[in-house]
Formats: structure tokens, C-alpha cells, sequence
């Protein structure tokens, strides 16, 4: 895929999910989703410069919650919360990829 200016680009994985995002010069740029092969959306994020950047929202394959973050430079950093069965298990803060 050449990208030079502006594109957007579904990006096929192994496990048949697709990430569905613009680019910008090559580069993962915006919000973007990955959706299962199932068409369930398994993730919101936020690029910046090929990185995530800003909020996240994860889900597993059966669409429920698992993670809200913050991320900068591709690294789980600032507010954030994890979730199991519907019921939140965690809230506070991430630092360089570690809760606290």
C-alpha cells in the first residue's frame, strides 16, 4: 500500500480482523476501528503518527468492555479502566504501561 498523501486502508491480520484507518504520508492517522471477522468492533483508537495516541476502547468478541485508556507514543499512559463481565475492575492510572 503507497500512501503518500492521504489514503484510507483496511489492514487484514492473522486472526481475519481487519483495522479500518486513514493514513496520512504512510503513517496510521485518526480514529480507527478493528472489527472481528464476525463484524464485531474489538476496538475504538486514536493514531498519531503511526502510534496510538489519545483514548482507547477495547472490547472482547462479544462486543462487551474490556479497557478504556489513555495512550501517548503507542504506550498506556493517563486515566483509565478495565472491565470484566459487564462490571469495572479497575480505575486509575496508567504509567508507561502499568497500572496504578
Amino acid at each position: 500500500m503507497n500512501c503518500n498523501n492521504y489514503c484510507f486502508a483496511g489492514i487484514i491480520y492473522s486472526n481475519d480482523s481487519i483495522l479500518n484507518v486513514n493514513y496520512i504520508d504512510n503513517k496510521k492517522e485518526g480514529n480507527g476501528q478493528l472489527i472481528s471477522k464476525n463484524g464485531i468492533v474489538l476496538a475504538d483508537l486514536s493514531f498519531q503518527q503511526d502510534l496510538l495516541n489519545g483514548y482507547c476502547i477495547f472490547y472482547n468478541e462479544n462486543g462487551k468492555k474490556l479497557k478504556e485508556c489513555v495512550f501517548e507514543n503507542g504506550i498506556e499512559n493517563g486515566k483509565g479502566k478495565e472491565y470484566e463481565d459487564d462490571k469495572m475492575i479497575f480505575e486509575g492510572i496508567y504509567k508507561n504501561g502499568n497500572r496504578y
